[in-house]
């Protein structure tokens, strides 16, 4: 039975850096993720306290982890309740990003995606089964430095 999920999140991120990224790298940006079910308007700045948040892996979908309910949904949804939600990664690099091109891919947010790294927007996205990406490169800190991604689902 296919169903609509209107709380689901299926992250796919490929760090690519010119000259080369191994897999293992890639690996790692699936891990270690945060993530909090419900509105924090200041959770893509990188200062923000996220210490309280649920660790995740991508993909991730918080609507199979709620009960069935008829109450707000419709069986578009499959019954599962929606909501807003963040997640945050937390990582740093290796060699200095300086002349690289660094970016990020989602092979689909459902739905209604902002993403921000180090604070800054790189942009939204209303639809939640589009692939697309953001060029992160300008907004990268020196390698050792603590980068954060941030995205509001």
């Amino acid at each position: 039975m296919l169903r609509k999920k209107t709380s689901l999140l299926i992250l796919v991120f490929l760090l690519a850096i010119l000259g080369g990224c191994a897999s293992q790298e890639a690996d790692y940006f699936f891990l270690d993720w945060k993530f909090y079910l419900g509105d924090a308007p200041e959770a893509m700045e990188n200062d923000f306290d996220d210490s309280q948040w649920q660790a995740v892996a991508i993909p991730h979908d918080w609507s199979i982890e709620q009960s069935y309910t008829t109450e707000n949904t419709a069986a578009s949804t499959g019954f599962l309740p929606g909501g807003l939600g963040w997640y945050r990664k937390s990582f740093t690099l290796d060699e200095d990003p300086e002349g690289k091109h660094i970016r990020v891919e989602f092979d689909g947010i459902y739905n209604n995606s902002t993403v921000w790294i180090n604070g800054h927007k790189l942009g939204s996205r209303p639809y939640g089964y589009s692939s697309f990406s953001y060029d992160l490169s300008k907004y990268l800190l020196p390698a050792g430095q603590e980068n954060v991604l941030a995205v509001r689902v």
